[in-house]
């Protein structure tokens, strides 16, 4: 190719560029709001969890082996 044919070519780099940085962006957008939702989710399931023990512990009126031996 010669420097002739070449000139036409200048603004074909912006748009790819401008195309990459579109789709990078929305990429990382999906990747942070995808770790919220985990993170979020996380501390939903502990908040469950403590809410179990803590009815388990007063249904047992903390006495689990009477509890245990009761169920055996």
């Amino acid at each position: 190719m010669t420097l002739k044919n070449l000139k036409g070519n200048h603004g074909n780099i912006a748009i790819i560029v401008a195309i990459s940085l579109t789709i990078l962006i929305g990429m990382l957008a999906v990747v942070i709001d995808g770790g919220y939702l985990y993170a979020s989710k996380n501390k939903w399931q502990n908040g469950v969890e403590a809410a179990a023990m803590a009815g388990t512990l007063a249904m047992c009126d903390n006495d689990f082996e009477a509890v245990a031996r009761q169920i055996a």
